[in-house]
């Protein structure tokens, strides 16, 4: 049995391409005044125009992140228990070592 060998497709943009319309440039004066006026109202920047390095941001070590899906009630019922905490990380460090204490 003697198959015939698959046939790519062809996809043509070209009608495409010219209904794509062109980003619109950013007004420097606008974006400048912009900014005076969120300045003016108490906002900054996360930098403040200072470069950052990126590795002051890996300081911690804390390189992952747990998410969870929990009932509203539950999750402030969390977060009211962690207040008492130093940090959220340590309020979850405690209920693992209570986890543990009762294994």
């Amino acid at each position: 049995m003697m198959t015939e060998p698959k046939r790519g497709l062809k996809i043509d943009f070209n009608g495409a391409i010219e209904a794509v319309s062109a980003r619109p440039k950013i007004e420097r004066g606008i974006t400048n005044a912009a900014i005076e006026d969120a300045k003016k109202e108490g906002f900054a920047g996360r930098a403040d125009g200072m470069k950052i390095d990126r590795r002051t941001l890996r300081k911690s070590a804390r390189t992952a992140q747990l998410n969870m899906k929990l009932r509203p009630e539950i999750r402030d019922e969390f977060h009211r228990a962690a207040l008492g905490f130093e940090t959220l990380e340590a309020f979850i460090e405690h209920l693992l070592q209570l986890h543990r204490s009762t294994q």
